[in-house]
């Protein structure tokens, strides 16, 4: 007589619930990390920096149509532009 299917059937799952149960737990304790590439750059204290950005982007609208339209699709384009300023200064934080 050996082990039935159905307790090794039982068994795996019980095992794959343990172990998704585990890093679960584990993966609950970890902390995430700034990573910013120019967080502390080597900046003289006292500047300022004046910061302009723009954006463009233009393109489709995507509609659905399934499963009946009540009108025909309509096409649509969609044009954005966008523009922001911003100002940023040097700190003595670290030395």
């Amino acid at each position: 007589m050996g082990i039935p299917i159905r307790f090794v059937s039982c068994l795996a799952r019980f095992g794959a619930a343990l172990i998704v149960t585990t890093l679960v737990a584990l993966g609950s304790a970890v902390y995430a990390q700034e990573l910013e590439p120019r967080a502390y750059t080597n900046t003289p204290v006292g500047l300022n920096f004046l910061i302009a950005a723009y954006a463009y982007s233009s393109g489709g609208v995507a509609t659905d149509s399934t499963p009946a339209p009540v009108s025909p699709p309509v096409r649509g384009a969609i044009l954005i532009q966008s523009g922001s300023p911003g100002n940023t200064a040097g700190a003595g934080g670290f030395k």
